[in-house]
């Protein structure tokens, strides 16, 4: 026992127990570990590459907490009160090494190991890739005096490590919002509801994209329940215990108020209108009296999301640049966003205030990592240039804008508040990477409810995301990559108007010669053609024919008119893209 943790090294081999630097090592393989069918299918999932490891560096703050991923392979598990248990691993005395040196204490970040699992399970069968094994992710408590960054680096240089990341725990990042000096120059509220540059809330309103049909999950630190605006829009609180005080010393709760008011304030003749009212929406709270944990709150949202609901990461994190950049930084919530669109959820995530190049060297090891499938914000200006506001993080991998500035919505007071009454605030000066998170999370929902009601169908993280960055209104002037601006009436338009099926998709011709089909399909899905004779047995003539946003056209050669009249069909088969 070596600062309150037993390492149990497993291999294949059996043995006799033996003791390194202070610590019990078993040789033979723990009972209480057990690989799931999740990671025991080689060759049928495709492999999952492991994070790069990047510099590590000190967040603001004097309390820290370290977090540890292990390596998938190792299989990492607490199976018993301060007994870990790795799998495989030919390094256990450097691991006992710095355990003892620093008397580390390891508990597990996620509680409840079924669930979790559960969670994997459904990412891996519907991507067909192998998901991270997040059980193997440990919170690190130092026992001794040692220096959270030293005590990190050393975990960081073991071979079954293979990620660390550092949070603060008195001084967590701020919201992305509210950048000082609040801006003198107002203008009429909720001009965003309008045409370009707004987002055409009011045109897609009048094609039924108001959020019916899609569940919301909000995950930031706090919100006023009360507030006249949103009482009566269904909001549930699924937060694991009590949003903490310090959220509302901080006035923090003003910002989660100010974001649920731009997507599901509701129709109700006063106040604001949210750009999608009829979602249902739930609420989880990074900052509890249970403590902080922003992994436990968006596990939360994926565990309590199914394909193609939306989850808004109202959250950054703090980057190897010292400025403020996505909350994926943090490697475990880019771990649990891979998870989230794996599943089918569609991410939607702040990229951070700090005006930080995702691109430079500095973020070499975040991009390293790969694409999370999350539509990442950046905040550009209310006007139809869409240019990128000064401190908005940037690069390629943030996918699209929306308004980081003016934006109308309820909480603060900034515009008015009535009755002296902290319920019945509202603002016109919402702003940062806050707002324009918080819009895209609206425009997303309202758009899938579009595709719910006249399609049939949901669409998957990677669809959803190409449409808005194909549809959008371009970015012009300089200072970084952010993305066009998200467009609802552009993103309709290039929808079809209702769902492709049979009965307006089986067609015959008695004509020689090649043949010609033409069909109206979702972009970025892929369909079949096939053709029958009876109207029984149908063949599959060709696959992998993509839809475009106007009328999809597939010739078809001579030898398909194999009979007197044929008939054929148009399948949809899969959605294309990661």
């Amino acid at each position: 026992m070596v600062g309150g943790v037993l390492l149990v090294f497993s291999s294949i081999s059996m043995g006799e127990p033996v003791t390194r630097a202070g610590v019990m090592i078993l040789t033979n393989r723990s009972p209480d570990v057990a690989l799931s069918d999740t990671f025991s299918m080689p060759g049928v999932l495709k492999p999952r590459r492991p994070h790069p490891k990047g510099p590590l560096f000190r967040p603001p703050g004097q309390r820290h907490r370290i977090t540890a991923k292990f390596l998938d392979c190792v299989r990492a598990r607490l199976v018993a009160e301060n007994v870990l248990s790795l799998i495989g691993t030919e390094v256990p005395a450097a691991m006992a090494e710095v355990v003892a040196r620093y008397r580390l204490r390891l508990t597990p970040v996620f509680q409840d190991v079924e669930r979790t699992e559960r969670m994997c399970r459904r990412a891996a069968e519907r991507s067909g890739r192998q998901p991270p094994d997040l059980n193997g992710t440990m919170h690190v408590e130092i026992l001794s005096r040692g220096d959270v960054l030293e005590v990190a680096r050393a975990l960081q240089a073991l071979d079954c490590v293979e990620s660390i990341d550092i949070e603060s725990l008195d001084v967590p990042p701020p919201p992305p919002g509210d950048i000082a000096p609040p801006t003198p120059n107002l203008e009429s509220l909720q001009v965003y509801r309008g045409a370009d540059p707004g987002y055409d809330v009011d045109y897609a309103r009048t094609k039924g994209a108001d959020g019916g049909g899609v569940r919301f999950s909000d995950c930031e630190y706090g919100y006023d329940a009360a507030h006249e605006d949103l009482v009566d829009a269904g909001i549930t609180n699924c937060s694991r215990a009590a949003i903490h005080p310090s959220v509302y010393t901080n006035n923090w709760d003003e910002h989660g108020t100010a974001a649920l008011g731009i997507s599901m304030a509701q129709d109700n003749g006063y106040g604001v209108s949210g750009i999608a009212p009829r979602a249902s929406t739930a609420f989880y709270s990074e900052w509890t009296t249970a403590g902080y944990s922003r992994t436990a709150a968006i596990a939360d949202a994926v565990a309590d999301s199914d394909a193609g609901d939306v989850m808004l990461l109202e959250m950054q994190a703090t980057g190897a640049g010292g400025g403020y950049g996505p909350a994926e930084l943090d490697s475990t919530v880019w771990n649990l966003t891979k998870l989230a669109t794996d599943s089918g959820i569609i991410v939607v995530a702040a990229a951070g205030n700090g005006n930080q190049d995702l691109d430079s060297a500095t973020y070499a090891s975040y991009m390293a990592m790969g694409d999370s499938g999350a539509i990442i914000v950046g905040a550009g200006t209310n006007a139809v240039a869409h240019s990128k506001l000064i401190f908005s993080t940037y690069g390629t991998r943030v996918n699209v804008q929306a308004w980081g500035r003016l934006v109308a919505s309820t909480g603060y007071g900034a515009y008015a508040r009535y009755g002296s009454d902290d319920h019945q605030t509202y603002t016109d000066s919402f702003s940062g990477t806050s707002s324009a998170s918080a819009c895209v999370g609206g425009v997303v929902c309202a758009l899938q409810s579009y595709v719910i009601g006249r399609l049939g169908t949901r669409l998957s993280p990677a669809e959803l995301r190409d449409l808005l960055e194909l549809t959008g209104h371009p970015q012009s002037g300089s200072g970084g990559h952010i993305g066009p601006a998200v467009s609802l009436s552009g993103a309709i338009g290039a929808l079809p108007g209702k769902r492709l099926g049979v009965k307006n998709c089986v067609m015959g011709s008695p004509l020689p010669g090649d043949i010609s089909i033409g069909f109206v399909g979702i972009p970025f899905r892929s369909y079949r053609i096939e053709a029958t004779s009876d109207l029984e047995v149908w063949a599959t003539l060709e696959t992998g024919v993509v839809a475009s946003a106007g009328l999809t056209w597939c010739t078809l050669e001579g030898a398909a008119n194999g009979h007197a009249r044929r008939f054929f069909r148009v399948v949809e088969e899969a959605a294309v893209g990661p």
